[in-house]
């Protein structure tokens, strides 16, 4: 048996507007993208984007919104009330990173029990 780690994350609200962050996205450390082929990846995407209208359809009453802000929540807290650190997507006000300034937008940092430590670069 095989097991392996995946991590990734995303941006933005749910739907149209969600942006998978494909680059931040390992598998057992290797980066997705010397794994799959940008066609396969596309199609996860955007299967991605559409999940919430999915899960919706399968149980055809509610919402999947509780269903999805678990893990961000967990790991969000666990970052900020203990030692360890990691990257996060979070709203952050921007200074010139990613081209963008005077605004708050979704973007990966990394968060320590202090909070804000860090804005990741884009690669």
């Amino acid at each position: 048996m095989f097991r392996y780690e995946i991590s990734g994350d995303g941006a933005g609200g749910h739907g149209d507007t969600m942006v998978p962050l494909i680059s931040y996205t390992t598998v057992s450390g290797i980066p997705v993208t010397q794994l799959l082929d940008k066609a396969k990846l596309d199609k996860i995407v955007d299967r991605t984007r559409n999940g919430g209208a999915e899960i919706v359809a399968f149980l055809k009453t509610g919402s999947a919104l509780l269903r999805g802000r678990r893990r961000p929540s967990c790991r969000w807290s666990n970052r900020s009330c203990s030692t360890r650190s990691g990257c996060c997507p979070c709203a952050a006000w921007l200074e010139g990173e990613y081209g963008l300034s005077g605004m708050y937008c979704g973007v990966p940092c990394k968060l320590g029990k202090n909070g804000l430590e860090q804005i990741s670069r884009s690669s």
